[in-house]
């Protein structure tokens, strides 16, 4: 883990900083731990998150890093995956691409919520529904950000979503017994059901859910910052553990509800559940319930990244204290993501464009960042040993590099296929009727 030092950017471009109590910036970045016996002395001054003596700090367990990141990962793309089953080198550019993907999750997560409600209300008081001011989906959408995410959104750190994250992880399992009593309700599983892809561009259609739905690489940034000093060291099973729970309940909720639906599955996997029963009444709300503590930990990397930005190219915000900047950053962001929200017809437009951006990071940035990480090693290596003694590259290396950079140019390229069917989707697709008529 050491080695992730040799690809931090300088402070002055960082987005993954904070501020202590004395006004001396925290890199997020360098708390990541080392295994390098040799560095241990020198890493454990910046692992530590205690600001300075005299002020007290909250960590997050190795458990409750797990269930933060399981929680963050697992959401709204749980919704969509059923129905699917470039910048490098300049900080700045990555930071506006990090605020661009975080900013777009936030508008989807708030889609969600408006969606959620509307179904809800559609069930208990039938299609007329959103003429009642307080029933109206702009009106819930609005009052839940401003009184719900907003507060939680403006929190310094991510500890204290620990505990909504182990109910969002509980709402999760709900909807995994609903989908599994469900299924086992119907006597046939569906002639329409398909095993392969028709061709590779039904591939290539779906990509962008795939990518959106298990992109969780940013959020664990602020959540491993948080961790304990000594739990640092054991990321890597976290991470490991926290993917592999994603990956089973992806992959038993999305075959399921296939084999449930077969080609009549909606694009949102409530949808497909029609009726008042109370489990299905539950899911739907899990769903809402579940965009709100899921959000914060995800929307940090967003506020982290436009605070960056503003600090960088504006003095006068520079000079403003902590929480201001912080605060500030928030309310605006969500304000604007708010507006967004209110105008996108449905979720999936939401997932489609962002599944783009995801596209990017999940393939394009990380072999970018690897291809740098090489090279970087290389140097410091020569610069212990000797020029003469350590070759620029070694046949390994040069294999390493020639996969980054493969996957590196088939995540660009991929994203802008990605775009382009994603847009033709969109304009192609079937209309739906609403359901509240005014």
């Amino acid at each position: 883990m050491a080695d992730i030092e040799q690809s931090v950017p300088s402070r002055r471009m960082n987005p993954w900083s904070k501020t202590n109590s004395d006004g001396q910036e925290d890199d997020l970045l360098n708390r990541t731990g080392s295994s390098d016996d040799g560095e241990t002395d020198q890493q454990d001054a910046n692992l530590s998150m205690a600001p300075n003596s005299g002020t007290s700090t909250n960590y997050t367990s190795q458990l409750a890093a797990l269930f933060i990141i399981v929680n963050v990962t697992v959401g709204v793309g749980l919704l969509a995956m059923p129905s699917a089953v470039q910048t490098a080198g300049i900080v700045t550019a990555m930071v506006v691409s990090i605020f661009l993907l975080v900013f777009g999750t936030s508008v989807a997560y708030i889609v969600t919520i408006g969606d959620q409600s509307d179904r809800i209300f559609a069930s208990l008081y039938g299609p007329t529904f959103c003429n009642t001011w307080y029933m109206n989906r702009r009106f819930i959408m609005s009052s839940l950000t401003v009184f719900v995410l907003k507060p939680l959104c403006s929190a310094k750190t991510v500890d204290f979503l620990k505990y909504g994250s182990f109910l969002g992880i509980a709402s999760i399992l709900f909807i995994v017994y609903v989908v599994i009593s469900e299924f086992l309700k119907i006597s046939h599983i569906p002639d329409t059901v398909n095993i392969m892809p028709k061709s590779f561009l039904d591939i290539e259609a779906v990509l962008p859910v795939f990518c959106f739905a298990y992109q969780c690489h940013l959020s664990w940034v602020p959540v491993v910052a948080s961790m304990k000093r000594e739990e640092k060291r054991k990321a890597f099973v976290t991470i490991s553990v926290g993917m592999l729970i994603v990956t089973v309940i992806y992959a038993v909720v999305s075959s399921i509800a296939v084999l449930t639906f077969g080609a009549a599955i909606a694009d949102d996997l409530t949808e497909s559940y029609p009726g008042k029963g109370w489990s299905i009444l539950t899911t739907i709300g899990i769903v809402a319930f579940k965009c709100l503590v899921t959000l914060p930990p995800a929307f940090l990397p967003a506020r982290l990244s436009i605070v960056d930005i503003l600090k960088n190219n504006w003095t006068r915000y520079a000079n403003f204290s902590e929480p201001v900047q912080r605060i500030s950053a928030t309310f605006v962001t969500l304000n604007a993501a708010l507006m967004l929200a209110l105008f996108v017809p449905d979720i999936l437009v939401a997932v489609n464009i962002l599944g783009c951006l995801a596209v990017m990071f999940v393939f394009t940035l990380p072999a970018l960042a690897y291809l740098n990480l090489v090279k970087e090693n290389r140097i410091k290596k020569q610069q212990m040993e000797g020029q003469g003694d350590v070759p620029i590259y070694t046949r390994k290396d040069k294999i390493k590099r020639a996969l980054s950079f493969f996957i590196a140019v088939f995540g660009v390229i991929m994203m802008i296929v990605v775009l382009y069917k994603s847009i033709a989707n969109m304009f192609n697709r079937k209309h739906t009727e609403p359901l509240c008529h005014t």
